[in-house]
């Protein structure tokens, strides 16, 4: 599957677009906030986000600017240019960080905020409390990650794999098998291996354990369910998987998660 920046762009712009549609209920003013992105890859919701806020720190575990020989923040300036799009670069700073050992004091940030990271951290339990441990008390923590592992394209190669739910009945060495077939590079079967590889069921104990624990306030949570191709749903592999993961069979049709949280 070919990157695609316009789609990319359209994805960020409806998670920031939502987040301020969920907010509106509760009066709150983003224009002084002092904001956290964990796991921002090259700083694109970032720097979206970025414009809504007082000031903006986006973070990932990898360093950009070393992985782009320095050039990292001139490429995200030309990609908003190409999208017509402005980033408040005087609002913006970019650190290299891991989510389950954040290098923050205590209740620094007023909002922090997370897209399709939560299933690629190694502990996402680490990485929550971690967000509710720098995000001061009222302050919000927005999350959201889609697919989760135990959807149909859970693996996040799916057009390489072939069959939905094959990462969940097949060891890796198969997988890859299929990926290098169909024209895998090793960092994408590397980006398959590093994957947590966490069910919905740990997500919906997980959540509902820490935030019970951390007294953090539970303003939304959704679940939404789907396929890549409608004709997923009666895939023999759907069945398979279940019984392999002692699953309900609806829980792998759940893509996604999210959460507003109030600290």
């Amino acid at each position: 599957m070919m990157y695609d920046e316009t789609l990319d762009f359209t994805v960020k712009r409806k998670f920031i677009d939502d987040f301020f549609e969920m907010l509106r209920p509760f009066d709150r003013d983003p224009r002084t906030w002092r904001a956290l992105e964990v796991g921002g890859e090259g700083g694109m919701l970032a720097g979206l986000m970025a414009g809504h806020v007082a000031h903006l720190t986006g973070t990932d575990i990898v360093n950009f600017q070393f992985a782009y020989q320095g050039e990292s923040v001139s490429l995200l300036r030309d990609k908003f240019h190409r999208n017509g799009e402005k980033l408040a670069l005087d609002r913006l700073e970019f650190l290299m960080a891991d989510a389950q050992d954040l290098p923050f004091r205590d209740d620094w940030f007023d909002f922090s905020f997370s897209q399709n990271a939560f299933e690629h951290i190694p502990d996402p339990e680490k990485a929550l409390r971690e967000m509710v441990r720098v995000t001061r008390p009222g302050g919000l923590i927005y999350l959201l990650f889609d697919p989760l592992w135990t959807a149909d394209s859970g693996s996040h190669f799916l057009h390489l794999i072939g069959e939905p739910w094959a990462h969940l009945i097949e060891d890796d060495s198969e997988i890859a098998r299929r990926m290098v077939d169909a024209g895998a590079s090793s960092f994408e079967i590397d980006s398959y291996r590093t994957l947590n590889r966490r069910s919905i069921a740990y997500y919906r104990e997980m959540f509902g354990r820490v935030t019970e624990e951390l007294e953090v306030k539970v303003l939304a949570c959704h679940e939404w369910a789907g396929c890549v191709d409608q004709s997923f749903v009666s895939h023999p592999n759907r069945a398979a998987a279940a019984a392999a993961h002692g699953l309900p069979a609806d829980d792998l049709l759940v893509r996604g998660l999210r959460f507003l949280l109030e600290n």
